[in-house]
């Protein structure tokens, strides 16, 4: 008899690509997400994404029920990239504009009248030859703020945290998706 208990069990390796591109309502196909153009940048030490619920458990006096419910939730993503334009800061600042004259962008960030309001999709691709590919997409805003450290023998890590919005009717946060390894004949 065969022991199938493990078929659907794998260990992922390795980081992937962030996608980032203005929400309009909906989340674009894969084709649309995934372009040069969204590509915000190179990951250094991977993705992390976080769920958080926050529980309430009601019990009677005498301990003989309980009902443990969700009382709310969070989500996040968060990343580090060693490779990026400055050109794409704006989509990390909700305050940051971006202007180009000739050869020269000047990029303006602060100014809370200057909040654009906008909400991203962010798209994390892990591909995996072996396992399948994998996509992790989330609808928010970097919450993290903005840091660059420049020093010599360093690079200037940029570390964005995304914070979730929901997306949908549901109130979906996060949306995995695994695409299974194509087979070679």
């Amino acid at each position: 008899m065969a022991d199938n208990r493990t078929a659907d069990v794998k260990i992922p390796l390795g980081s992937g690509y962030i996608y980032v591109a203005e929400y309009k309502g909906s989340i674009p196909a894969d084709e649309a997400i995934e372009t040069a153009d969204n590509l915000f940048g190179y990951v250094q030490k991977g993705a992390t994404i976080v769920y958080k619920p926050e529980k309430k458990t009601i019990k009677d006096d005498m301990g003989h029920v309980s009902r443990t419910i969700t009382t709310s939730e969070e989500a996040t993503l968060k990343c580090g990239f060693i490779a990026w334009s400055v050109k794409k800061l704006p989509q990390l600042v909700a305050t940051g504009r971006k202007a180009t004259v000739g050869n020269k962008t000047t990029i303006k960030i602060g100014g809370i009248s200057n909040d654009d309001g906008l909400r991203y999709v962010v798209r994390f691709v892990h591909p995996d030859k072996e396992l399948g590919d994998l996509r992790i997409t989330i609808v928010g805003t970097n919450t993290a703020g903005l840091s660059l450290a420049y020093a010599m023998e360093e690079g200037t890590l940029l570390e964005p945290e995304f914070t979730a919005e929901p997306c949908d009717g549901e109130g979906t946060l996060i949306i995995m998706e695994e695409t299974a390894p194509t087979v070679s004949a």
